[in-house]
């Protein structure tokens, strides 16, 4: 007689982790999210064209903890990476991270539980740091300063108009918000950016945990510096018609008073 089998545990968070040639970097990125031993969660990590050793380093992972789960693309590019993780996942949390950062390994943990002791939270991330410190300048260094001051769901949408308010491989998101407004979109704006939008203007609410967990690494070359989607006047394309549509809806008068060309 055969003994029965153990339990299968579905997942109820689901790390989405796209990459493409960060050999050097994705041990220290999956170490993090690998340290916690919880049945319930797994890792979804995304080759999207590597030619590096990165994706035989994640096979052999995959091979070592069950909750690593290997796919590939030809080079869909983010959204497109995204897109086929998120195909993938069996949660009803679905969580981010980037394959050249560094989390704690309590992170997923306490976002998790930030969602379920609060169910009208419908995303929480983390304050970060950026690292290393020669690679990180004055003006970026303001802003990972001011996003790390948004901590409650106020916070988040008096200030969703100044920049992008979350560091998208910090956050956790219920599944349930992206059924509401959709998923990533292959647009030629930030696709994180957009997604906090659109989640603010359905009433979505986003709040922070006031730990820093997440080290979120740069480099020359990577997309935040170097993808045309993310240059000032497409973070502006961005936000712009969210911001006319919430003023329109207040029916007051609008005065311009000060702001320059970027405000005109």
């Amino acid at each position: 007689q055969k003994p029965p089998s153990a339990p299968v545990t579905t997942p109820r968070v689901s790390v989405l982790v796209p990459y493409r040639d960060c050999g050097p970097t994705l041990p220290e990125a999956l170490a993090g999210l690998c340290a916690d031993p919880d049945p319930a969660r797994e890792l979804i990590v995304i080759n999207d064209g590597s030619r590096d050793d990165g994706p035989a380093f994640v096979t052999d992972l995959a091979r070592r903890d069950p909750r690593v789960i290997a796919l590939h693309t030809p080079g869909l590019g983010i959204v497109g990476a995204l897109a086929v993780g998120l195909a993938r996942a069996r949660g009803d949390l679905l969580a981010r991270m980037d394959a050249d950062d560094v989390c704690d390994p309590s992170r997923i943990a306490r976002q998790r539980h930030h969602l379920d002791a609060h169910p009208g939270v419908d995303l929480v991330a983390t304050r970060v740091r950026c690292f290393p410190d020669e690679a990180a300048g004055e003006g970026l260094r303001a802003y990972v300063a001011w996003q790390n001051t948004l901590v409650t769901a106020d916070d988040h949408a008096r200030e969703m108009f100044v920049e992008s308010p979350v560091c998208h491989p910090s956050v956790m998101l219920r599944r349930a918000a992206l059924d509401a407004v959709g998923p990533w979109r292959d647009l030629p704006v930030p696709e994180d950016y957009d997604l906090w939008l659109r989640m603010d203007a359905a009433g979505l609410r986003m709040e922070k945990l006031p730990e820093t967990l997440v080290a979120w690494r740069h480099r020359p070359g990577r997309l935040t510096f170097s993808d045309p989607r993310y240059a000032p006047t497409q973070i502006l394309a961005a936000k712009a018609p969210f911001l006319a549509a919430r003023v329109a809806a207040t029916g007051l008068p609008l005065w311009v008073w000060g702001a320059g060309p970027t405000g005109k």
